[in-house]
């Protein structure tokens, strides 16, 4: 019996990997295939044709970073319409069920990567066995004893560890994906500038709970409301003071800043040494999504260097109060 293994993308692609591997100690007779064990030499159009005319069931691996693209799509409707849609399951790596809700993955029975869920899968796939099916109570104690290899496997493929993007471009990120390029380097200071901080509060106090006294932060906020500066003052207090805040007046911050920016390692003034290497996030200013890019280190610098000045010499609003009284 041959099984389609369906993957787009890195993390994927380690999925398929991982039942490559692990399917057949399950049930001998399965032949697994990924569309990367095309050999060199051949034509790698008709090999992949003549794959999915012989397959008899598909795993579609689907992860948070090809949830929406477009050849995944095209190879889950193609095995559909080949070997039946009860005979295709797409297998949720990192992901829950009302992620495909909408999706032309709604339509197949999908799968969580738990041990439970799994073990559904593989009694799934025997049932439609004419030949070389296993006894169900020898299947279920197989899996007892294999499964843990498979739930090491994918355990070592993290999402947070992956280089992909939820966008069409690998330049292009959404801000989950900011978190997981955050999680891959070493933080001593953060710096959050932004018009509108309330949008980001839950995730600074998340991250600022993880990083523990490790890490310095400053957020640069614009005319904050009364019940925003209670909540920065809150967490300055809650986190020991690692986290400063600094109220502007709008004059003097949008002469600075234009949209949302996350510094990771902004060298204050004097410099620090031994400082981890700088990391810029950049929130794109347009309408009709919540887009970042990264900067470039030089870039990134004189950014750094002009918020630092804005931190030093610009009026916040605490001074403007105590100057009119």
């Amino acid at each position: 019996m041959k099984i389609f293994l369906s993957w787009s993308g890195e993390l994927s692609r380690g999925v398929a990997r991982a039942l490559e591997k692990w399917l057949p100690y399950m049930i001998q007779s399965v032949q697994p295939f990924l569309s990367s064990d095309i050999t060199k030499g051949d034509r790698w159009g008709d090999k992949l044709v003549d794959e999915l005319n012989a397959a008899q069931y598909a795993i579609i691996c689907v992860t948070k970073y090809n949830l929406s693209k477009p050849w995944l799509h095209f190879e889950t409707g193609a095995l559909a319409k080949l070997i039946g849609p009860a005979n295709v399951a797409p297998l949720l790596f990192g992901l829950h069920q009302g992620c495909v809700a909408g999706s032309p993955l709604a339509q197949f029975q999908s799968v969580l990567n738990t041990k439970d869920e799994m073990l559904r899968l593989v009694h799934s796939i025997n049932s439609t066995l004419d030949a070389g099916k296993v006894n169900r109570e020898i299947l279920t104690n197989t899996f007892e004893q294999w499964w843990p290899h498979l739930e090491a496997d994918l355990q070592s493929l993290s999402p947070g560890k992956s280089e992909e993007t939820q966008t069409p471009f690998s330049w292009l990120y959404v801000f989950e994906d900011l978190q997981s390029r955050e999680s891959q380097a070493e933080v001593k200071t953060v710096w959050i500038v932004a018009p509108d901080i309330s949008r980001h509060m839950p995730v600074v106090r998340q991250k600022m709970a993880m990083w523990g006294d490790k890490v310095e932060c400053r957020i640069f906020v614009r005319e904050a409301d009364e019940s925003l500066r209670a909540d920065l003052e809150d967490l300055r207090k809650s986190s020991s003071d690692r986290v400063d805040h600094r109220n502007f007046r709008r004059d003097d911050f949008d002469i600075e800043v234009v949209t949302d920016c996350v510094i990771l390692n902004a060298n204050p003034q004097p410099r620090v040494a031994d400082m981890p290497p700088r990391h810029m996030f950049l929130r794109l200013p347009i309408d009709g999504g919540d887009y970042w890019i990264i900067v470039g280190d030089t870039a990134a610098e004189r950014f750094s260097d002009r918020f630092n000045k804005l931190w030093e010499t610009g009026r916040t609003m605490e001074l403007a109060v105590a100057s009119a009284a």
